[in-house]
């Protein structure tokens, strides 16, 4: 199923959306924007999908606002720009399943934010990262001086938007912005075998912990308890808890079902 700039596929309970745009290291477009708002809706509804792994075709991940549309972009009703900049963002919060990013080289303003959008990152040693926007005089967006502050502390998220020096991937990976670094040869099978993990596993209890962790951003403890205890009791009246229950007991790995 091709989008304009987008390619998605689905296969064993993963989907995988690739950045399409090779020819310009998948630089972001209103045209991705929109595909990707109409499609991730989808998927969450999509009950064969468990998990989503998002990449980049060619050399990059994804370079960032293509320059020529953002000076297209300039030219909208500022109102436009906010919705179209809103929308994403809310699409991208809003989306059920774990995402993985498969981060196979340069990784750059929106294709950072969209990145750090999602639950797990893994790159290729040659990746490099950076915020971009100080070079041409704007601020971050999709959501990074919420989401990036969160996963790497305030501190180093303000040098890397402010100051904007590149990261390599053994840097960003020290500070915790990926999980793993693989050889450029082994990034989708490694991003594969990890969906494959999640599409197997205990799926409503995996995406009820994606929930109760987004909460945590804003909750304080007594309101986090009452979440987690929420979240618990949905679980335990799952046939998932019921089988893991029976295997931990009969000391056997559990076939979980996905309900």
């Amino acid at each position: 199923m091709d989008y304009e700039g987008l390619t998605l596929e689905k296969a064993d309970g993963i989907a995988t959306l690739t950045f399409n745009r090779p020819e310009k290291l998948n630089a972001f477009t209103d045209a991705i924007a929109r595909g990707m708002e109409e499609l991730l809706p989808q998927l969450s509804l999509d009950d064969d999908v468990k998990a989503l792994i998002i990449t980049g075709a060619g050399r990059g991940f994804c370079a960032g606002l293509d320059a020529n549309d953002l000076a297209r972009l300039r030219r909208k009703p500022l109102d436009e720009l906010y919705h179209l900049l809103k929308d994403l963002t809310l699409t991208l919060d809003n989306f059920t399943k774990p995402m993985i990013a498969a981060i196979n080289g340069v990784t750059a303003g929106a294709g950072l934010a969209i990145a750090i959008f999602c639950d797990f990152r893994i790159a290729v040693p040659e990746a490099k990262f950076f915020a971009g926007y100080n070079r041409m005089a704007i601020t971050p967006d999709i959501g990074m001086t919420y989401n990036l502050p969160r996963i790497v502390g305030p501190t180093k998220a303000t040098e890397i938007m402010i100051i904007g020096e590149p990261l390599t991937a053994t840097e960003a990976l020290q500070i915790g912005l990926l999980n793993r670094i693989v050889p450029a040869a082994d990034l989708m099978q490694t991003a594969r075998e990890l969906a494959g993990k999640i599409a197997r596993g205990p799926t409503v209890s995996i995406n009820l912990t994606r929930q109760a962790l987004k909460k945590s951003r804003e909750n304080n403890i007594t309101q986090q308890i009452d979440v987690e205890f929420a979240t618990m009791a949905t679980c335990v009246k799952t046939a998932d808890h019921e089988e893991g229950l029976n295997a931990f007991l009969e000391k056997r790995p559990p076939e979980f079902q996905g309900k």
